[in-house]
């Protein structure tokens, strides 16, 4: 006589392969975040702060030219 497995241990094996895949997913993921802070952390607040910091002294240098109006004597 053939045996066929009991419903229960299908029912495992499909379970079994739902976890697997979630904890796939969820490494994927996880991996996925990090690899953006690191890119963030590493690349773009850098530029950032360089950016602002050229902005800042154009401002300072926008502002230290001589002032060209008359002197007015009242």
């Amino acid at each position: 006589m053939k045996k066929h497995p009991v419903r229960n241990a299908i029912i495992d094996k499909f379970h079994r392969g739902f976890v697997y895949t979630c904890i796939g997913a969820s490494i994927y993921a996880f991996s996925q975040i990090v690899s953006r802070f690191y890119h963030y952390y590493t690349v773009v607040k850098p530029q950032l702060a360089k950016q602002q910091l050229m902005e800042k002294e154009e401002l300072l240098a926008e502002g230290s030219s001589e002032d060209k109006a008359p002197i007015l004597k009242l």
